[in-house]
């Protein structure tokens, strides 16, 4: 769980009800009229919740980039990125 601080106090991010982690803070923060941000928030819950709840053709692109990003990293400790070309 995640809480944004400012001098005004602390809000609690994380899951609320069906809104994953993006959407809660979207609406927490008053976002919610920005339409970019809610297509983004729709593709990030695809991708989180797993339920095609918004079914986001770009949510199982994104999805594969960001599991095989992190596969290569947790796999080569990041030494890929050191390498130089042949």
């Amino acid at each position: 769980m995640s809480y944004f601080c400012t001098y005004l106090g602390c809000t609690r991010l994380t899951h609320q009800g069906e809104d994953c982690t993006f959407e809660t803070m979207i609406k927490r923060f008053g976002l919610s009229d920005d339409a970019a941000l809610c297509r983004i928030a729709e593709i990030v819950h695809d991708i989180d919740l797993k339920d095609n709840k918004f079914n986001r053709l770009e949510a199982t692109g994104l999805d594969a980039v960001v599991r095989s990003l992190a596969k290569l990293l947790k796999e080569g400790n990041g030494e890929q990125w050191n390498r130089k070309p042949v």
